[in-house]
């Protein structure tokens, strides 16, 4: 009998794969015997290889990908967005059809495009497969992405409830947990002696003022001395978190680690601080307790997927969330 074969379409970011993990556990429960693979962008492929419900990956080219020009302050720059996008994408297109031929991506049965974005649907109407679904049409107000994903799989899966994800799900490699290790060992950070943070963003929107990160490490140094401070991010973040940072003594392992290492670095750690990124929904994988600083627009449809030790410190815009605030709930913490 020929084996089902199934393609996610996943091009997005850390956050959004790690959104999407309880709705690709859900698939495989509903087609164990499946040829299940996913097409996702490069800085995802430690973690798509880590996740074992995956068979294959196939790497999307990021020079596939393009941007917005507006902020998304409300529902017309939203849709102009989306226009911009779409118009952007038509120069793409001989490039897109060369991506899906080089990759053989047309013999496939379903095809699922596990978003909600709009850009879906160039690619579900120049790939060719028996079914297409499509996350188009399924945001709701306040609902976690990662429970709208459901909704999509949903139309061709039975309804299996929402499956947890945690670090302990992950066919991890000998040279990942050697990698970590080794780091661990050479920084001299033992099991909950240090706090992770990342603190570098694209989006402007999602940004605290750099000198509040100053006085968090300076508050850690002077009433919680015990505690060693590590910064995590990308190759580019490294040189950011310096200029940020200037002097202050800190551990900067900025563009040293995959996603998979990062995990198990921070889950070693006694707490992680962060903004509404990537390395936080990394975070919500592990046992680590979690201080999120978020815009309050993005908590009902981003936050992490973990509530158990997860505080999200949240305001109508990032950069209004006092230093006292997001001090008190690391003493809080710290301190037990």
């Amino acid at each position: 009998m020929k084996r089902l074969k199934i393609l996610i379409l996943k091009h997005e970011h850390i956050g959004d794969y790690i959104l999407s993990l309880p709705a690709i556990k859900v698939l495989r429960k509903n087609f164990p015997r499946a040829e299940l693979n996913i097409s996702l962008r490069g800085i995802n492929k430690s973690l798509a290889e880590a996740t074992p419900e995956i068979d294959n990956i196939i790497l999307y080219s990021d020079t596939l990908s393009v941007k917005g020009t507006f902020p998304l302050t409300n529902k017309f720059f939203l849709y102009l967005n989306y226009l911009i996008l779409l118009l952007k994408q038509i120069p793409h297109l001989k490039k897109i059809r060369g991506f899906i031929k080089a990759r053989n991506l047309e013999n496939y049965d379903i095809i699922i495009w596990l978003s909600q974005k709009r850009v879906g649907e160039i690619y579900l109407t120049l790939l060719k497969a028996k079914k297409k679904i499509s996350g188009r049409g399924f945001r709701m107000k306040n609902l976690n992405e990662s429970d709208i994903l459901l909704k999509v799989v949903k139309q061709i899966c039975k309804n299996n409830g929402k499956p947890s994800v945690s670090l302990k799900d992950f066919d991890i490699s000998h040279k990942d947990k050697k990698f970590a290790g080794d780091i661990l060992k050479k920084e001299k950070l033992k099991d909950e002696n240090f706090v992770v943070f990342h603190i570098i963003t694209e989006s402007k929107e999602r940004a605290w003022q750099g000198e509040k990160w100053i006085k968090i490490v300076q508050f850690i140094k002077k009433d919680l001395p015990n505690y060693k401070v590590v910064f995590i991010g990308s190759k580019e973040d490294h040189s950011k978190i310096e200029k940020i940072l200037g002097n202050e003594k800190i551990i900067n392992l900025a563009g040293k680690t995959n996603l998979i290492q990062t995990m198990l670095l921070i889950d070693k750690a006694k707490l992680f601080v962060g903004l509404d990124s990537g390395p936080m929904h990394l975070a919500s994988l592990t046992k680590t307790p979690i201080v999120a600083l978020f815009e309050k627009i993005k908590v009902g449809n981003f936050h992490p997927n973990r509530k158990e030790n997860t505080f999200i410190l949240e305001k109508n815009e990032i950069k209004d969330i006092s230093l006292k605030d997001v001090q008190t709930k690391m003493g809080d913490i710290l301190n037990e």
